[in-house]
């Protein structure tokens, strides 16, 4: 014959359902910080990739100090490059195309950007995640020749 003390029992009872909801609350501690942990590691890892890794640009003495920066929503600019910052490239004298309203058969003009209208500076800082393309431009470009021709 068994005999069940119902107090004794009542008793473990309740410990092991403390035991289990401790250890349950250990385990989603636990979970949490691990996805917590990833996440922060893999918004690092797009951080570093997108914005803070700068892309190779070209330097070759022979060619003009006139570089292009093909974006990735579709516009271009033609300057110098005169600086880097994190995240960013910086350029001046800064050009862009623009489409022609002349007669002459020539789909665009260059257009100077601190010649618009709206004011801007000569300054431009590009961030590292919207570049596609730089190139440097050579000196018997017909771009670097319209850029020079306009600065006269």
């Amino acid at each position: 014959m068994h005999i069940v003390n119902m107090e004794t029992d009542e008793r473990y009872h309740q410990e092991h359902t403390v035991v289990h909801r401790r250890s349950r609350g250990i385990f989603l501690l636990w979970l949490s910080g691990i996805l917590i942990g990833a996440f922060i590691a893999s918004a690092g890892a797009y951080a570093y990739i997108h914005y803070f890794q700068s892309p190779s640009i070209p330097n070759d003495p022979s060619a003009s100090p006139y570089y292009g920066v093909f974006l990735t929503n579709g516009l271009a600019y033609f300057g110098k490059v005169s600086g880097r910052e994190p995240g960013e490239i910086i350029l001046s004298d800064v050009y862009y195309l623009q489409q022609s309203n002349d007669q002459s058969g020539v789909p665009f003009s260059l257009a100077r950007l601190d010649a618009q209208a709206y004011g801007p500076t000569d300054i431009v800082h590009v961030n590292y995640g919207q570049v596609m393309l730089i190139e440097q431009l050579r000196q018997d470009s017909q771009l670097v020749s319209a850029i020079a021709a306009d600065q006269k």
